[in-house]
Formats: structure tokens, sequence, C-alpha cells
């Protein structure tokens, strides 16, 4: 059996806040209200 190892993108934890907080609030511009941050900030 061969093990394949995946190259993951280095998240950071400010990436994690931003991904976890457009999910809490099901879209974006409630996850920037609640971060305090601009959309260009956290725009994909």
């Amino acid at each position: 059996m061969s093990t394949h190892h995946h190259s993951l993108p280095y998240l950071t934890d400010f990436d994690l806040r931003v991904f976890h907080a457009v999910v809490h609030n099901k879209g974006f511009a409630a996850a920037q209200d609640e971060l305090g941050v601009s959309q260009s900030t956290i725009s994909p």
C-alpha cells in the first residue's frame, strides 16, 4: 500500500477566523461586520 502526501495550503489564524465567521454568518458581508474588516480584506 502506498502513502500519498498532499500539500495543504498554509493557513494563518486570521484565515481560520475568516472561514469560521463566513460559515457562522452565512456570508461575507456579515462576516466582515463581525470581524470589523473591509470586504477587500476577506474577499476570495
